[in-house]
């Protein structure tokens, strides 16, 4: 189903957000309690999706970056770079330029409609054509209801050392869109 009257916007103090529910409990308190508070302080940017004036979707974004310590060790963090085709020769970059998904989530009442989906595809041609600076990946600390949604979306696991934790860091490759 193609969504119709979709509304993109960047989260103002103005937006009701207290009929929001996505179906977990911290990225609705995050929407609805921190979210602006980290706009302030430049922390993050949200932008919501709104559909005849209701929220039905919002995601933060923020820099970050894939470094030696986001992986198990110096090894792992040279095959990595050795896969991605990122060593060259004279460089030896210690980190690599990425967005973070910090937030994303989509109301109960529109989860099978593809939106988060949509919100992932938009944000890959976000980082591609914004003029800003370098970017290489999309990276996300997914909770582990997550994961299959990630991965349905291409992303990869950088490591194995969070395999137990209740979030695993997940990155996309955007030069695979090049």
């Amino acid at each position: 189903m193609q969504p119709k009257h979709l509304n993109l916007q960047i989260l103002s103090e103005q937006v009701d957000l207290h009929s929001f529910n996505c179906g977990d409990e911290d990225l609705n308190d995050f929407l609805i309690n921190n979210a602006y508070q980290s706009m302030i302080h430049r922390m993050s940017l949200t932008y919501i999706l709104k559909e005849n004036e209701q929220v039905v979707a919002y995601f933060s974004l923020l820099f970050d970056k894939i470094s030696k310590e986001d992986t198990r060790n110096t090894t792992s963090f040279i095959e990595f770079k050795s896969n991605k085709g990122l060593i060259m020769e004279g460089k030896d970059f210690k980190s690599y330029p990425s967005l973070k998904v910090g937030r994303l989530g989509v109301n109960i009442r529109c989860q099978k409609r593809q939106l988060g989906h949509l919100i992932l595809d938009y944000i890959k041609r976000l980082t591609l054509t914004q003029q800003l600076a370098g970017c290489r990946f999309i990276t996300v600390d997914a909770y582990r209801t997550a994961f299959t949604f990630y991965e349905k979306n291409g992303f990869e696991y950088l490591t194995l050392k969070d395999v137990n934790d209740h979030t695993r860091l997940m990155y996309y490759d955007l030069y695979r869109l090049l």
